[in-house]
């Protein structure tokens, strides 16, 4: 009988040194995934829980498009083209624009015309002076 109580004492004292003691992160993930496992659960239970009140369906509020009650398709069409021929007419008859460089080119031509015909007279006038 000693030699069994003696076996007993030494599996405990065998199992008391031998046991590991658990990290840190162990235990925060052991902890973590608790919170997951209860976070489920809830979830879980309001999921399949009936609910308290039935939803109330609300009838077809929505109003069908109805046709215009104005003008048929064939006579909007007409005053529609007209118009557009009108805006076309418009758009051939207006007055086309002058653009600035045409001008300044105009003007500078004219100023060039004149300076060559001054140049020209006094050639001119020299020669007129020189010959006699």
């Amino acid at each position: 009988m000693f030699l069994l109580n003696w076996y007993e004492k030494w599996l405990e004292l065998r199992r008391e040194y031998k046991q590991e003691k658990p990290c840190e992160s162990c235990e925060t993930l052991k902890l973590e995934l608790a919170h997951l496992h209860q976070d489920n659960q809830k979830l879980l239970d309001r999921i399949l829980a009936q609910p308290a009140q039935p939803i109330e369906r609300v009838g077809d509020t929505t109003t069908p498009i109805l046709p215009r009650s104005g003008l048929p398709w064939a006579a909007r069409k007409q005053l529609l083209e007209a118009n557009d021929r009108h805006i076309a007419k418009l758009m051939k008859e207006a007055p086309k624009p002058v653009s600035v460089d045409t001008t300044l080119k105009e003007l500078e031509n004219d100023v060039l015309d004149r300076d060559l015909d001054n140049a020209e007279r006094e050639r001119e006038a020299e020669a007129g002076t020189r010959v006699k």
